[in-house]
């Protein structure tokens, strides 16, 4: 029995006699409904099980009812759905408070669920963290944990944010299926049969190295990075790519040179295939990876760099070809323009808030050539509440118009201002040219006034 992805619970008398006395945010930044939600779970419960008493029903530990009630009497049937990403065991300290979020459930609940989040092939550098995984899995078996979910994915989202269907992080997913059979069997032993038979015997040991490197940077490396620190929440944010940040230099260099062994030692027909397939996934990820990391290089590029005038837009004769980005509520309905109220009492864009809502506007440019970029637009917050997010994004689609991946995309948020300010960033075209930019101007957070947008500049520079 699921229960709201967000906000949005009962605020009628009745409903809040079931809201805590201090009635604040907990540990995971949402305040706690799950008194609320589990009675009304149990009576569902009850009911079923009358005429059906072996039926069970999953019930979710997740965000406003991520922790567990003292003292709560779970229906029997209720099983626990308790959803963190479990890669975030690599820091002791989260750890230590998951168990103890852990030990609060298993005090009203026979056995419990857990709730992962793999996210796999959404990662730009596939997350493979198969031994953690295992230890995972064996510490959870002895935890009374019986059940398991998986958000994993390492086939991608087909058509969403440029996830192509290549399998790129090798053996996890058998891993894993093999290791809930039984969590207690070696799985260097598990690993070792899949190497030698994806890619043959003499080439298995350079694969294994391959994929170990990959698991030594997210088990060793990626603790250390800011990524890390500021995704401590539910779960890790595979779009959010600043974990590059931390990779030894000859990190990539290294990975081609195993994925040339195994493509040399693999026996011809279905293990040379493998590894070419393996070698071709890598290409194409090293390709993401170096991109994503070149254009953080050009983002702390002076802005003198930048000379030459690419695009101006004043929106003095109106939103002048300006298409609309439309949210699914109110297409169209959002998007004004003003003749005198812009900066310096010029024409401006307006885009109103409303509640729930994110949209703006876009303008879209076809680019052949490899260039550098600076996008410098002056904002004013009208009428909003201080959580308004005036903010520009900068991202780039392929020659069919399709959207490339979440590493090709740049954006920047403004921060609250009544007064005129400018955001500006940087940003380096993908090596996939010709290609299409599209510039967006948004805004969300607030549920009333407005965000003003003027004078809309793209300036270029050479690209070394």
């Amino acid at each position: 029995m699921g229960q709201n992805d967000g906000d949005g619970y009962c605020e009628c008398v009745n409903c809040k006699k079931f809201y805590p006395v201090n009635d604040v945010p907990h540990r995971f930044g949402s305040k706690d409904r799950s008194v609320l939600y589990l009675q009304f779970c149990n009576k569902i419960a009850e009911g079923v099980t009358k005429k059906y008493p072996e039926a069970t029903f999953t019930v979710f530990a997740y965000n406003h009812t991520s922790i567990a009630p003292k003292n709560f009497k779970l229906h029997p049937s209720l099983i626990p759905v308790i959803t963190y990403d479990r890669l975030n065991w690599v820091d002791p300290e989260r750890k230590a408070k998951d168990m103890i979020r852990q030990s609060s459930w298993s005090a009203i609940a026979k056995n419990v669920c857990w709730y992962d989040y793999f996210y796999s092939n959404q990662y730009v550098l596939p997350r493979v963290t198969s031994h953690h995984v295992a230890r995972q899995l064996r510490e959870g078996y002895q935890l009374r944990v019986r059940h398991i979910y998986i958000e994993h994915l390492p086939l991608g989202i087909s058509g969403f944010g440029g996830n192509e269907q290549i399998w790129a992080e090798g053996p996890l997913a058998y891993l894993v299926l093999k290791m809930l059979w039984n969590p207690f069997q070696d799985e260097d032993k598990v690993l070792n049969d899949w190497y030698e038979t994806a890619v043959g015997p003499k080439a298995a040991p350079y694969l294994k190295r391959y994929f170990d490197r990959i698991e030594e940077f997210w088990l060793k490396k990626m603790p250390k990075s800011a990524w890390f620190k500021r995704c401590a929440r539910t779960y890790l944010v595979p779009t959010w790519h600043d974990y590059l940040n931390v990779i030894d230099k000859d990190f990539f260099e290294e990975c081609a040179k195993d994925l040339d062994k195994v493509c040399e030692l693999a026996p011809e027909g279905d293990c040379k295939k493998r590894a070419e397939y393996f070698r071709f996934a890598f290409l194409n990820r090293r390709n993401r990876c170096e991109y994503w990391l070149q254009n953080q290089n050009v983002r702390l590029h002076s802005a003198d760099a930048f000379t030459k005038l690419f695009f101006k837009e004043d929106f003095n004769r109106g939103l002048n070809g300006w298409g609309i980005y439309e949210h699914r509520k109110y297409p169209g309905k959002f998007v004004f323009h003003t003749a005198k109220d812009g900066y310096q009492n010029t024409g401006a864009a307006e885009l109103l808030c409303r509640k729930g809502h994110t949209g703006g506007i876009e303008k879209t440019f076809h680019i052949t050539r490899p260039m550098n970029f600076r996008i410098e637009v002056r904002y004013r917050c009208v009428g909003t509440t201080e959580k308004v997010i005036p903010y520009i994004s900068a991202e780039w689609c392929d020659d069919k118009n399709e959207i490339l991946h979440s590493v090709f995309y740049s954006d920047i948020h403004g921060v609250y201002s009544e007064d005129w300010a400018t955001a500006a960033f940087n940003f380096t075209t993908p090596y996939q040219l010709p290609g299409y930019l599209r510039i967006r101007l948004c805004n969300s957070g607030s549920t009333k006034g407005k965000v003003q947008y003027d004078d809309v500049i793209i300036l270029e520079a050479p690209k070394k």
